[in-house]
């Protein structure tokens, strides 16, 4: 959508109840499997512990979205050029790289910016309303195919 005429995109990103029970599903369930390893004692604890910071920094990042990186909305005028607006109102130019996953349940945008720092932005569908879900998945779909 890099054409002259393209409508700029906005939303803000809520909190999703279902990237949240993903998150504690797939820690828990690797929680559960660690007595399973052919470790014992003191041996479990750092896996534990790695497992339970995980489920920390995911948690802040992407579902209460309170982490310093953490996109509260996002500008998308078209090309590739975005603006981000991260946690504490600081905002960020940012480029998207054209390796996104879309699908009808699961969107996730990678982009890099002058800081040179990777920031994902992972999207479910309770996290914008129904019709913003849909335009921001078409114009990726157009957005990755002008540049495959």
């Amino acid at each position: 959508m890099s054409g002259k005429y393209a409508i700029p995109l906005e939303f803000e990103v809520r909190q999703s109840r279902l990237l949240g029970g993903w998150l504690l599903l797939t820690h828990t369930s690797a929680l559960l499997l660690l007595p399973l390893l052919p470790l014992s004692g003191w041996l479990l604890l750092p896996p534990a512990v790695a497992i339970l910071c995980s489920l920390m920094h995911g948690w802040r990042l992407h579902v209460e979205r309170s982490h310093p990186q953490a996109v509260q909305a996002l500008h998308w005028a078209g090309g590739r050029r975005c603006r981000l607006t991260l946690a504490g109102d600081r905002e960020v130019e940012a480029v998207l790289v054209p390796q996104a996953v879309v699908l009808p349940w699961l969107t996730i945008m990678r982009f890099s910016g002058p800081a040179r720092r990777a920031r994902f932005l992972v999207l479910l569908p309770d996290m914008l309303d129904r019709d913003r879900f849909r335009q921001l998945r078409v114009r990726l779909k157009i957005e990755l195919s002008q540049a495959g």
